[in-house]
């Protein structure tokens, strides 16, 4: 994408991927927000790979558990706390797929 200008992305709840490399070089990308019960359950390799102003990643209400990149399951508490969420998105895990399983699919 890369994007200069965007600072903040509020995902709809309806949202199932984010897809690789999508926000890629959002320099200015500082915030994001996933809804309350969102149904998102991939966030693919590289999402935001070079989104170096991420600090924010705002995971809603029932959308912090059952997530896991290859080998590693991610704990609902790092997911809770929005600045450990950023730092797992944009630089952690950046360049690894990320799913979730919901219960009722």
């Amino acid at each position: 994408m890369r994007c200069k200008a965007l600072s903040s992305i509020k995902f709809p709840g309806n949202l199932k991927t984010i897809g690789e490399s999508s926000f890629g070089g959002c320099s200015a990308l500082e915030k994001i927000y996933i809804p309350d019960n969102s149904q998102l359950t991939k966030i693919k390799a590289k999402a935001f790979d070079s989104c170096t102003s991420l600090n924010f990643a705002y995971f809603g209400e029932n959308t912090t558990t059952d997530w896991t990149v290859p080998g590693i399951s991610i704990s609902p508490s790092d997911l809770s706390n929005p600045s450990e969420a950023a730092l797992l998105l944009a630089t952690t895990y950046f360049d690894k797929e990320w799913t979730r399983t919901l219960a009722n699919l």
